[in-house]
């Protein structure tokens, strides 16, 4: 997930100017000092939480659509490939919404205008309260770090509906769609292919052990032949 949070932040750092130009180092470096380490798991939820229903539906639909519907037969077959696509528009409506908070969550502490803000406020309130005990000041820091507008994905889903109605959940579903199938109907695909070629291959070795153990076993009985023939006119 820090990787995902890393690629999501570079494909928009152009909008940012505190991320402007940095590389992956760079970036996941500024957002552990800038944001904290909560800050790399922030939106982990709806991708964990869709996971295991995703699977589900994908594996379900697959193996439905292959054996009832499109007859897939093993190996390098385009009907597998069908088949893992027919069930993109189901488990879809599971990961549109769930790549949209994800996202949202990702760039939560990065909004400019906020972050901009923020920095100012935190400049200003830090000169004003010099005289602060310790521990209001690192509060007040603490405070500043944690940028977000949202605390949690539920939050955010709820806040989101709210102001823009369920469907802003699904923004980019048909495209989120459409990708599915192309990766699940190629997943299926190198899957049944990949597994009819390793078991053509542990076939092929499996028989060629077997042939070396039955040319070691001729081997052995050849020379204890040889032996008892040279044996004979030894012992006459």
């Amino acid at each position: 997930f820090p990787l995902d949070l890393v690629k999501t932040r570079m494909q928009t750092q152009l909008s940012s100017s505190a991320t402007k130009q940095l590389s992956a180092v760079s970036l996941l470096s500024h957002i552990l000092r800038t944001e904290g380490i909560s800050a790399v798991y922030k939106g982990v939820g709806p991708p964990l939480l869709s996971l295991s229903i995703v699977n589900t539906l994908s594996f379900t639909s697959y193996s439905y659509f292959r054996q009832n519907i499109f007859h897939g037969q093993d190996g390098w077959d385009y009907k597998n490939a069908v088949s893992g696509m027919m069930g993109a528009p189901v488990f879809a409506l599971v990961t549109t919404p769930e790549n949209f908070l994800k996202t949202q969550m990702q760039l939560d502490n990065v909004q400019g205008d906020r972050e901009k803000g923020n920095a100012k406020t935190s400049k200003q309130i830090l000169q004003s309260n010099s005289s602060s005990s310790p521990g209001e000041k690192q509060l007040m820091q603490q405070q500043q770090k944690a940028r977000g507008k949202f605390a949690t994905s539920f939050q955010c889903a709820r806040t989101l509906v709210s102001s823009h109605g369920i469907s802003v959940l699904y923004t980019g579903h048909v495209i989120n769609t459409v990708r599915e199938a192309a990766f699940v109907g190629t997943y299926f695909f190198c899957y049944e292919g990949y597994k009819t070629e390793f078991r053509k291959l542990l076939s092929s070795v499996d028989t060629l052990i077997r042939g070396n153990a039955v040319s070691s076993n001729n081997s052995h009985e050849d020379a204890a032949s040889w032996s008892k023939t040279l044996a004979i006119p030894m012992a006459g």
